[in-house]
Protein backbone atom coordinates (compact mmCIF):
# COMPACT_ATOMS: atom_id res chain seq x y z
CA UNK A 1 0.00 0.00 0.00
CA UNK A 2 1.34 3.52 -0.48
CA UNK A 3 1.85 5.59 1.80
CA UNK A 4 -0.18 9.01 1.24
CA UNK A 5 0.85 12.05 3.01
CA UNK A 6 4.27 13.85 3.89
CA UNK A 7 6.58 10.80 5.05
CA UNK A 8 7.69 10.86 8.78
CA UNK A 9 11.20 11.10 7.95
CA UNK A 10 14.06 13.17 9.97
CA UNK A 11 15.42 15.90 7.37
CA UNK A 12 18.66 15.40 6.69
CA UNK A 13 20.58 17.90 4.21
CA UNK A 14 23.93 18.64 2.53
CA UNK A 15 25.73 21.80 3.57
CA UNK A 16 28.46 23.55 3.89
CA UNK A 17 30.19 24.03 6.96
CA UNK A 18 33.35 26.12 7.23
CA UNK A 19 33.23 25.90 3.36
CA UNK A 20 33.12 21.81 3.00
CA UNK A 21 29.93 20.07 2.51
CA UNK A 22 28.61 18.33 5.82
CA UNK A 23 26.23 15.43 5.75
CA UNK A 24 24.09 17.28 8.58
CA UNK A 25 21.18 16.44 10.81
CA UNK A 26 18.64 18.97 11.28
CA UNK A 27 17.36 18.55 15.38
CA UNK A 28 14.52 20.00 16.00
CA UNK A 29 14.91 18.96 20.08
CA UNK A 30 18.51 20.22 20.17
CA UNK A 31 19.22 23.54 21.71
CA UNK A 32 23.12 23.97 19.99
CA UNK A 33 25.05 23.50 17.07
CA UNK A 34 27.15 20.46 16.87
CA UNK A 35 30.03 19.18 14.82
CA UNK A 36 32.03 15.70 14.55
CA UNK A 37 35.92 16.31 15.70
CA UNK A 38 37.47 14.31 12.75
CA UNK A 39 35.17 16.77 10.19
CA UNK A 40 37.12 19.53 11.93
CA UNK A 41 40.60 17.71 11.43
CA UNK A 42 40.12 16.29 8.12
CA UNK A 43 39.27 19.86 7.06
CA UNK A 44 41.81 21.70 9.14
CA UNK A 45 39.49 23.71 9.73
CA UNK A 46 39.80 26.52 12.93
CA UNK A 47 39.08 25.48 16.95
CA UNK A 48 39.27 26.54 19.98
CA UNK A 49 39.49 25.15 23.49
CA UNK A 50 37.19 25.87 26.27
CA UNK A 51 38.75 27.23 29.96
CA UNK A 52 36.91 25.06 31.45
CA UNK A 53 35.29 22.05 29.98
CA UNK A 54 31.29 22.34 29.58
CA UNK A 55 29.01 19.39 30.20
CA UNK A 56 26.75 17.51 27.85
CA UNK A 57 23.88 16.05 28.80
CA UNK A 58 23.43 13.82 25.35
CA UNK A 59 24.27 10.22 24.32
CA UNK A 60 26.85 10.51 21.60
CA UNK A 61 29.21 7.88 20.78
CA UNK A 62 32.46 8.34 22.37
CA UNK A 63 31.49 10.94 24.27
CA UNK A 64 32.79 11.39 28.07
CA UNK A 65 30.20 13.72 29.23
CA UNK A 66 31.94 17.10 28.64
CA UNK A 67 32.59 19.46 25.63
CA UNK A 68 36.12 20.47 25.29
CA UNK A 69 36.38 22.56 22.22
CA UNK A 70 34.31 24.67 19.81
CA UNK A 71 34.31 26.46 16.71
CA UNK A 72 32.77 29.35 14.70
CA UNK A 73 32.02 28.34 11.27
CA UNK A 74 30.10 29.64 8.19
CA UNK A 75 27.26 27.85 7.02
CA UNK A 76 25.76 27.91 4.01
CA UNK A 77 24.28 26.17 0.70
CA UNK A 78 26.06 24.00 -1.30
CA UNK A 79 26.07 26.76 -4.22
CA UNK A 80 27.30 29.60 -1.06
CA UNK A 81 24.40 31.48 -1.25
CA UNK A 82 23.01 31.33 1.89
CA UNK A 83 25.41 32.48 5.19
CA UNK A 84 25.59 32.27 8.69
CA UNK A 85 28.35 32.38 11.62
CA UNK A 86 27.37 29.49 13.80
CA UNK A 87 28.75 28.31 16.88
CA UNK A 88 29.91 24.82 16.53
CA UNK A 89 30.24 22.27 19.90
CA UNK A 90 32.78 19.75 19.27
CA UNK A 91 31.21 16.49 19.94
CA UNK A 92 31.52 12.95 18.87
CA UNK A 93 28.86 11.81 16.62
CA UNK A 94 27.63 8.44 15.32
CA UNK A 95 25.89 9.05 11.58
CA UNK A 96 26.77 12.82 10.75
CA UNK A 97 28.83 15.29 10.03
CA UNK A 98 26.98 17.88 12.21
CA UNK A 99 23.46 18.42 13.67
CA UNK A 100 21.95 21.99 13.21
CA UNK A 101 19.64 22.97 16.08
CA UNK A 102 15.99 24.34 15.81
CA UNK A 103 17.80 28.02 15.84
CA UNK A 104 19.30 27.44 12.59
CA UNK A 105 16.71 26.29 11.10
CA UNK A 106 14.04 29.21 12.65
CA UNK A 107 17.31 31.43 10.68
CA UNK A 108 18.29 29.76 7.18
CA UNK A 109 16.14 26.83 6.11
CA UNK A 110 12.64 28.54 6.69
CA UNK A 111 13.66 31.65 4.35
CA UNK A 112 15.86 29.92 1.89
CA UNK A 113 14.16 25.95 1.41
CA UNK A 114 15.03 25.86 -1.97
CA UNK A 115 18.61 26.54 -2.02
CA UNK A 116 19.54 23.35 0.34
CA UNK A 117 20.50 19.76 -1.21
CA UNK A 118 17.87 17.59 0.33
CA UNK A 119 18.53 13.89 1.36
CA UNK A 120 15.92 12.25 -0.79
CA UNK A 121 14.79 8.56 -1.93
CA UNK A 122 17.92 7.17 -0.20
CA UNK A 123 20.38 9.40 -2.46
CA UNK A 124 21.96 12.79 -1.76
CA UNK A 125 21.12 15.27 -4.35
CA UNK A 126 23.59 18.42 -3.84
CA UNK A 127 22.62 21.78 -5.66
CA UNK A 128 20.16 24.14 -6.95
CA UNK A 129 18.66 22.70 -10.10
CA UNK A 130 20.46 18.81 -9.68
CA UNK A 131 17.74 17.45 -7.14
CA UNK A 132 13.82 16.81 -7.02
CA UNK A 133 13.02 20.59 -6.09
CA UNK A 134 9.37 19.58 -5.31
CA UNK A 135 10.51 16.67 -2.78
CA UNK A 136 12.72 19.44 -1.05
CA UNK A 137 9.95 21.47 -0.99
CA UNK A 138 7.40 18.69 0.59
CA UNK A 139 9.83 17.85 3.15
CA UNK A 140 10.80 21.75 4.23
CA UNK A 141 7.22 22.88 3.92
CA UNK A 142 6.84 19.95 6.74
CA UNK A 143 9.11 21.22 9.18
CA UNK A 144 7.94 24.47 8.40
CA UNK A 145 4.27 23.81 9.17
CA UNK A 146 6.17 22.28 12.34
CA UNK A 147 7.94 25.30 13.64
CA UNK A 148 4.79 27.71 12.96
CA UNK A 149 2.35 25.52 14.27
CA UNK A 150 0.66 25.87 10.61
CA UNK A 151 -0.45 22.13 9.87
CA UNK A 152 -2.16 20.23 6.74
CA UNK A 153 -4.55 17.59 7.77
CA UNK A 154 -2.85 14.41 7.99
CA UNK A 155 -5.12 11.87 5.27
CA UNK A 156 -6.02 9.06 6.81
CA UNK A 157 -5.93 5.98 5.16
CA UNK A 158 -9.40 3.78 6.46
CA UNK A 159 -10.42 0.24 5.51
CA UNK A 160 -14.16 0.12 4.15
CA UNK A 161 -15.42 -1.51 6.95
CA UNK A 162 -14.07 0.88 9.65
CA UNK A 163 -15.98 3.97 10.50
CA UNK A 164 -14.97 7.50 12.18
CA UNK A 165 -15.42 8.04 15.96
CA UNK A 166 -18.36 9.72 17.18
CA UNK A 167 -21.83 8.76 17.55
CA UNK A 168 -23.36 9.88 13.63
CA UNK A 169 -26.43 9.39 12.38
CA UNK A 170 -28.71 9.06 9.35
CA UNK A 171 -31.55 10.84 7.97
CA UNK A 172 -33.76 8.26 9.97
CA UNK A 173 -32.34 8.82 13.11
CA UNK A 174 -30.38 5.40 13.58
CA UNK A 175 -26.94 5.19 14.56
CA UNK A 176 -24.51 4.68 11.51
CA UNK A 177 -22.95 1.30 11.24
CA UNK A 178 -21.27 -1.04 8.95
CA UNK A 179 -23.97 -1.78 5.84
CA UNK A 180 -23.37 -5.50 7.81
CA UNK A 181 -25.48 -4.48 10.67
CA UNK A 182 -29.26 -5.56 10.17
CA UNK A 183 -31.55 -2.40 10.33
CA UNK A 184 -33.28 -3.79 13.77
CA UNK A 185 -30.05 -4.25 15.55
CA UNK A 186 -29.26 -0.57 14.87
CA UNK A 187 -32.72 0.14 16.30
CA UNK A 188 -31.70 -1.34 19.24
CA UNK A 189 -28.16 0.28 19.54
CA UNK A 190 -29.48 3.34 19.18
CA UNK A 191 -31.52 2.97 21.76
CA UNK A 192 -29.44 1.55 23.76
CA UNK A 193 -26.78 4.60 23.24
CA UNK A 194 -29.36 7.05 23.57
CA UNK A 195 -30.66 4.93 27.47
CA UNK A 196 -27.04 4.77 28.77
CA UNK A 197 -25.97 8.67 27.64
CA UNK A 198 -24.13 9.01 30.28
CA UNK A 199 -21.78 6.39 30.19
CA UNK A 200 -21.54 6.02 26.39
CA UNK A 201 -20.26 9.94 25.51
CA UNK A 202 -18.61 11.35 22.30
CA UNK A 203 -15.21 12.02 24.13
CA UNK A 204 -13.72 12.11 27.42
CA UNK A 205 -15.47 13.89 30.09
CA UNK A 206 -13.99 16.87 31.43
CA UNK A 207 -14.94 16.67 35.09
CA UNK A 208 -12.83 15.01 37.51
CA UNK A 209 -13.20 11.67 38.06
CA UNK A 210 -14.49 10.16 41.66
CA UNK A 211 -12.35 8.10 43.57
CA UNK A 212 -13.35 4.43 43.55
CA UNK A 213 -12.91 1.81 46.46
CA UNK A 214 -10.41 -0.85 44.94
CA UNK A 215 -9.89 1.17 41.49
CA UNK A 216 -7.64 3.85 42.28
CA UNK A 217 -4.00 4.11 41.19
CA UNK A 218 -1.51 3.36 43.35
CA UNK A 219 2.41 4.18 43.32
CA UNK A 220 4.16 1.67 45.19
CA UNK A 221 7.89 2.76 45.50
CA UNK A 222 11.17 0.67 46.68
CA UNK A 223 12.72 3.14 48.52
CA UNK A 224 10.29 6.05 49.69
CA UNK A 225 12.97 8.57 50.62
CA UNK A 226 14.57 8.42 46.85
CA UNK A 227 13.75 11.29 44.95
CA UNK A 228 13.81 11.59 41.08
CA UNK A 229 14.96 14.42 39.88
CA UNK A 230 14.37 14.94 35.61
CA UNK A 231 15.31 18.28 33.81
CA UNK A 232 12.19 20.13 32.10
CA UNK A 233 13.02 19.04 28.23
CA UNK A 234 12.57 21.74 25.80
CA UNK A 235 9.34 21.27 23.17
CA UNK A 236 8.77 21.96 19.81
CA UNK A 237 7.47 25.41 19.20
CA UNK A 238 4.41 23.76 17.27
CA UNK A 239 3.36 21.98 20.36
CA UNK A 240 3.80 24.83 23.02
CA UNK A 241 0.01 26.02 22.05
CA UNK A 242 -1.23 22.74 22.23
CA UNK A 243 0.22 22.16 25.65
CA UNK A 244 -0.94 25.59 27.23
CA UNK A 245 -4.82 24.01 26.05
CA UNK A 246 -4.36 20.73 27.75
CA UNK A 247 -3.04 22.91 30.80
CA UNK A 248 -5.80 25.05 30.93
CA UNK A 249 -8.32 21.60 30.46
CA UNK A 250 -6.77 19.80 33.64
CA UNK A 251 -6.42 22.92 35.80
CA UNK A 252 -10.41 24.15 35.43
CA UNK A 253 -11.15 20.27 35.66
CA UNK A 254 -9.08 19.93 38.60
CA UNK A 255 -7.22 16.92 37.09
CA UNK A 256 -4.11 18.90 37.90
CA UNK A 257 -2.74 20.94 40.38
CA UNK A 258 0.26 23.09 41.14
CA UNK A 259 2.49 22.14 43.64
CA UNK A 260 5.71 22.20 44.87
CA UNK A 261 8.18 19.53 45.03
CA UNK A 262 12.11 18.34 46.48
CA UNK A 263 12.11 16.34 42.64
CA UNK A 264 10.07 16.18 39.83
CA UNK A 265 9.56 14.05 36.36
CA UNK A 266 9.74 16.05 33.18
CA UNK A 267 6.52 16.42 30.65
CA UNK A 268 7.47 15.63 26.72
CA UNK A 269 5.76 16.10 24.07
CA UNK A 270 5.82 13.59 20.51
CA UNK A 271 3.94 13.44 17.69
CA UNK A 272 1.30 11.36 17.24
CA UNK A 273 1.42 8.57 14.93
CA UNK A 274 -1.75 8.98 12.70
CA UNK A 275 -1.20 12.62 12.97
CA UNK A 276 2.31 13.97 13.10
CA UNK A 277 0.58 17.61 14.05
CA UNK A 278 -1.01 16.57 16.91
CA UNK A 279 1.27 15.80 20.32
CA UNK A 280 0.90 13.24 22.88
CA UNK A 281 2.21 14.78 25.68
CA UNK A 282 3.72 12.07 28.45
CA UNK A 283 5.86 12.20 31.78
CA UNK A 284 9.73 11.17 31.65
CA UNK A 285 8.58 8.68 34.86
CA UNK A 286 11.67 6.33 33.86
CA UNK A 287 13.45 6.96 37.32
CA UNK A 288 10.24 6.63 39.19
CA UNK A 289 9.39 3.63 37.35
CA UNK A 290 13.12 1.77 38.09
CA UNK A 291 12.29 2.70 42.07
CA UNK A 292 8.84 1.35 41.62
CA UNK A 293 7.24 -2.10 42.65
CA UNK A 294 6.05 -4.04 39.66
CA UNK A 295 2.67 -4.73 38.97
CA UNK A 296 2.85 -7.97 37.50
CA UNK A 297 -0.95 -8.20 36.31
CA UNK A 298 -1.01 -9.82 32.93
CA UNK A 299 -2.74 -8.27 29.74
CA UNK A 300 -5.33 -10.89 28.24
CA UNK A 301 -3.78 -13.43 25.60
CA UNK A 302 -4.22 -11.41 22.25
CA UNK A 303 -3.92 -14.27 20.16
CA UNK A 304 -7.32 -15.78 21.58
CA UNK A 305 -8.69 -12.13 21.17
CA UNK A 306 -7.76 -12.56 17.43
CA UNK A 307 -9.47 -15.64 16.87
CA UNK A 308 -12.38 -15.32 18.87
CA UNK A 309 -12.98 -11.76 16.71
CA UNK A 310 -12.12 -13.62 13.36
CA UNK A 311 -14.51 -16.30 14.55
CA UNK A 312 -17.29 -14.09 14.90
CA UNK A 313 -16.63 -12.21 11.31
CA UNK A 314 -15.85 -15.49 9.13
CA UNK A 315 -17.93 -18.49 10.67
CA UNK A 316 -20.93 -16.86 12.68
CA UNK A 317 -21.67 -13.75 10.45
CA UNK A 318 -21.03 -11.98 13.36
CA UNK A 319 -20.31 -8.26 13.76
CA UNK A 320 -18.08 -6.52 16.13
CA UNK A 321 -17.71 -3.55 17.59
CA UNK A 322 -14.56 -1.54 18.80
CA UNK A 323 -15.13 0.52 22.51
CA UNK A 324 -12.87 3.29 21.92
CA UNK A 325 -11.80 4.83 25.57
CA UNK A 326 -10.89 8.51 24.70
CA UNK A 327 -8.43 9.63 27.68
CA UNK A 328 -9.07 6.26 29.45
CA UNK A 329 -5.91 6.99 31.99
CA UNK A 330 -7.47 10.51 32.71
CA UNK A 331 -10.55 8.28 34.25
CA UNK A 332 -8.78 6.53 36.77
CA UNK A 333 -7.53 8.69 40.07
CA UNK A 334 -4.90 8.10 41.88
CA UNK A 335 -4.65 7.43 45.38
CA UNK A 336 -4.41 10.43 47.51
CA UNK A 337 -1.43 9.51 49.76
CA UNK A 338 0.39 8.91 46.56
CA UNK A 339 -0.28 12.09 44.58
CA UNK A 340 2.67 14.02 45.67
CA UNK A 341 4.63 11.23 43.95
CA UNK A 342 3.12 12.34 40.55
CA UNK A 343 5.04 16.10 40.75
CA UNK A 344 5.76 17.08 37.12
CA UNK A 345 7.71 19.71 35.66
CA UNK A 346 6.10 21.16 32.89
CA UNK A 347 6.45 24.61 30.89
CA UNK A 348 4.01 26.32 33.36
CA UNK A 349 5.81 25.28 36.28
CA UNK A 350 5.45 21.89 38.95
CA UNK A 351 1.94 20.44 38.45
CA UNK A 352 0.60 16.95 40.59
CA UNK A 353 -1.64 14.48 38.90
CA UNK A 354 -4.14 13.38 40.25
CA UNK A 355 -5.50 10.91 37.37
CA UNK A 356 -2.84 8.33 36.06
CA UNK A 357 -0.24 9.16 33.73
CA UNK A 358 1.07 8.37 30.81
CA UNK A 359 3.86 6.48 30.71
CA UNK A 360 3.37 4.87 35.01
CA UNK A 361 4.73 1.52 34.58
CA UNK A 362 1.86 0.07 36.21
CA UNK A 363 -0.60 2.41 34.73
CA UNK A 364 -1.37 -0.68 31.98
CA UNK A 365 -2.07 -3.23 34.88
CA UNK A 366 -4.22 -0.44 36.67
CA UNK A 367 -6.20 -0.16 33.45
CA UNK A 368 -6.68 -3.58 32.51
CA UNK A 369 -7.60 -4.76 36.00
CA UNK A 370 -10.16 -2.22 36.07
CA UNK A 371 -11.74 -3.31 32.48
CA UNK A 372 -11.95 -6.71 33.38
CA UNK A 373 -13.46 -6.17 36.45
CA UNK A 374 -16.37 -3.87 34.72
CA UNK A 375 -16.37 -6.48 32.22
CA UNK A 376 -17.02 -9.96 34.00
CA UNK A 377 -20.89 -8.64 34.50
CA UNK A 378 -21.07 -10.26 30.64
CA UNK A 379 -19.13 -13.46 30.85
CA UNK A 380 -18.11 -14.11 26.88
CA UNK A 381 -16.44 -10.34 27.43
CA UNK A 382 -13.96 -11.66 30.33
CA UNK A 383 -10.87 -11.55 27.83
CA UNK A 384 -12.35 -9.00 25.49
Amino acid sequence: MDRIGPRAMPLKLMIRIGGKLAYTLVDDGCTHNLIKPSFIKLHDLPFHQYKDSLSIKQTTVGSKGSINHWAQLDTQSPSGEVRSSEVFQLVALDRYDAFVSIDWIKQNLLVHRDNFAVWANGEIQIGEGSFDQQEARTVAERYARALTGEFLAAPEVLSSSVLPSGFCKDESGLVVTSNVVPTVVREELTALLEEFSDVFQDGASDELPPLREGMNHRIPLVDEVLVNNTRLYKMPDAFLTQFYALAEKHLRSGTWARGVANGAASVMARPKPADASKARFVSDLRQRNANTVKDQYAPPDQATIRNAVCRTIQRDGGVCTALDFPDGYHQVRVDPEDVPKTATRTPIGVILWLVMQQGDTNAGATFQRIWTSASRVASRWEYE
